[in-house]
């Protein structure tokens, strides 16, 4: 329900007035009954000494309400503060897959919370999920997110049963043990899991954070409430980074020991040297919505001008990561015929957080600090995500340049 704010005072005129709230809305009501008129809130049954607003928030924190005459252009008659405590409840979670059985874990999914006082900024724990990231610009009913689809313990499981927690407070939203609150739940696919089996390496994330501080140990005493969410840190889940340097057929590729997956190897020059691609996918199916365009086009005001394939040395003909995908399997690179543009939590799997700057292992050769991902950013059709050397996974334009780091699924 939203909260009822009483308000006393004296002289309060009996013609119409407003109510302006910060991060929210008031309406008066009278007898228990919200009462309307031509736009205004209605006069009747209102005291000289008395009010009755009902108000909703999308934020928490002191908020004001200011009371204006609407009879005397808007005067402000009075103004109040108000403290809005987190007072969220969650009804549903809705999964976009939620009628689809193709999950997996290691999968990027989006989710819907619907619920009551989902105030700008909340923090939510879901079972089950990492990395969540709210998408788009929600309300205080209803806001979409992302997360990575994480396996229990390693284990396959036919139903994911999960919890929604708030985490500024450690409550329970939704789900919950013994099912006191009703759990939601998502159908996992037969199929085999994103990256191998669901088995990933360790993050190499060694400190734990709260609200407000990260680096903290991950003890009672540093976390207080969050204690017990299974931080990166604090459960230390995964393997120890591992990997071998394979060479067949005259060429050099990464085999990740973990993970399974058989990564492209870099060289001073040829076809696996440097960057300059853009990002292209011609299969509507997907590419988020856009293909992206297949060469380079300067948008530069001196109207400067690249021939085909200048842009990226001239090693191939059209500058984007479909042709040099295309490239690499005609020419059977390192025994493979079959290499693809790495998902973005494929290339997140070769991050390691413990190290600083260059957090990839020096097995591999680089002379890019950037390198494009197959995944279009879904809040905006004109972006894909990008893995930075540093560790950094963000959005750039399709139009932008970056290198590529092919990967050939696990034998």
């Amino acid at each position: 329900m939203n909260p009822r704010v009483y308000i006393t005072g004296v002289n309060i005129p009996l013609t119409a007035l407003s109510f302006d709230a910060t991060n929210g809305q008031c309406e008066e009501i009278a007898d228990g009954t919200r009462i309307t008129e031509l736009g205004f809130y209605s006069i009747y049954r209102r005291l000289t000494n008395a009010l009755v607003l009902e108000c909703s928030f999308n934020a928490i924190g002191v908020q004001k309400i200011a009371i204006k005459d609407v009879d005397k252009d808007n005067i402000l008659i009075g103004q109040i503060n108000i403290e809005v405590k987190n007072n969220v409840r969650v009804n549903k979670v809705s999964w976009s897959n939620e009628t689809n059985t193709d999950i997996r874990f290691g999968d990027l999914i989006d989710f819907t919370v619907s619920g009551i006082s989902l105030y700008d900024g909340i923090s939510l724990y879901v079972e089950y999920c990492n990395d969540i990231k709210e998408i788009g610009v929600g309300t205080i009913s209803q806001r979409n997110y992302q997360c990575i689809m994480n396996d229990p313990a390693g284990k396959d499981t036919k139903k994911m049963i999960g919890i929604v927690k708030d985490t500024l407070k450690n409550d329970i939203l939704y789900g919950g043990p013994n099912n006191i609150i009703e759990p939601f739940n998502v159908m996992i696919s037969d199929r085999s899991p994103t990256i191998a089996s669901a088995i990933l390496p360790k993050t190499g994330v060694l400190n734990c954070g709260n609200e407000t501080s990260n680096g903290l140990l991950c003890t009672p005493e540093a976390l207080g409430a969050l204690y017990g969410l299974n931080q990166d840190a604090e459960i230390q889940a995964g393997q120890d980074m591992s990997y071998t340097l394979l060479n067949n057929n005259g060429d050099e590729c990464v085999k990740d020991n973990v993970t399974g997956l058989i990564w492209e190897q870099k060289t001073d020059d040829g076809l696996r040297s440097g960057g300059g691609y853009v990002w292209y996918n011609s299969d509507n199916a997907n590419n988020g919505g856009s293909s992206g365009d297949d060469y380079y086009r300067s948008y530069d005001k001196a109207e400067l001008s690249y021939e085909v394939g200048e842009i990226c040395g001239y090693r191939i003909e059209r500058c984007n990561t479909q042709a040099y995908i295309a490239a690499l399997n005609a020419a059977n690179y390192c025994g493979y015929s079959n290499w693809r543009l790495p998902s973005r939590m494929e290339l997140v799997s070769l991050v390691d957080y413990s190290q600083y700057k260059y957090v990839i292992n020096p097995i591999f050769k680089f002379q890019s600090n950037r390198f494009w991902s197959s995944s279009p950013y879904k809040g905006h059709t004109g972006s894909a995500w990008v893995l930075y050397l540093d560790g950094r996974m963000q959005t750039e334009d399709k139009t932008d340049l970056g290198s590529i780091l092919a990967v050939h699924d696990p034998q």
